[in-house]
């Protein structure tokens, strides 16, 4: 025969066993619940920031480009004044010492007068030799 205690005992395990069953069961299904509510929510908002992030990222690209495309127009249109003028000086300098340099006039003076250097340096040396 079994005690009056036994079997409230075994009652008690089994109630604990049932409630605890139970009682998983119920954390499951409204963690299920939860989560297959705020999961969708949750990927949304994931979503949106990300795209917010991009967006951001895309405007930030755009202006690094428009700025830098500046920044090297700029250096090329100086690069171009700078080579244009120093083409302008040599050609100016080319022309100068084309026309000017030694003019026909300029260079026969200039032969007449080494020519009677060269007179003098020849007579001088002759005066050398006689002494």
């Amino acid at each position: 025969m079994v005690a009056p205690n036994d079997s409230f005992g075994w009652f008690n395990a089994i109630l604990a066993a049932i409630s605890a069953l139970a009682g998983s069961i119920t954390g499951l299904v409204a963690g299920t619940w939860r989560v297959a509510r705020i999961e969708p929510r949750m990927k949304l908002e994931f979503i949106r920031d990300l795209a917010n992030v991009e967006n951001d990222l895309r405007d930030q690209i755009e202006q690094h480009n428009r700025e830098s495309g500046m920044r090297s127009d700029l250096l090329v249109e100086q690069f171009q004044e700078s080579f244009a003028g120093l083409r302008r000086q040599l050609d100016e300098h080319r022309l100068h010492t084309e026309q000017k340099f030694m003019r026909k006039e300029d260079f026969r003076d200039f032969r007449d007068e080494y020519r009677e250097d060269m007179r003098e340096i020849k007579d001088s040396i002759k005066d050398l030799g006689k002494k």
